[in-house]
C-alpha cells in the first residue's frame, strides 16, 4: 500500500466522512503509519491536524 491508494482518506475525514473504510486486515494495520507519513511529507506538518486525522 502507498499514498496513491489512500491519499483521499485525509480529505474525506476532514470533510466529515464517518462511514467505514473497507480494506484488508493488513492494509488496516498499515494505514495509520502510511497516513501519518503522507500528512508529514505531502500535506502538512501541523501536529494538531495529524492527530485529528489519525486520532
Amino acid at each position: 500500500m502507498h499514498i496513491d491508494h489512500v491519499g483521499r482518506i485525509p480529505y474525506l475525514l476532514a470533510a466529515g466522512f464517518e462511514g467505514p473504510i473497507i480494506c484488508s486486515e493488513p492494509s488496516a494495520i498499515m494505514l495509520p503509519e502510511i497516513l501519518e507519513d503522507a500528512l508529514k511529507i505531502g500535506f502538512t506538518r501541523d501536529r494538531a491536524l495529524i492527530e485529528r486525522v489519525l486520532g
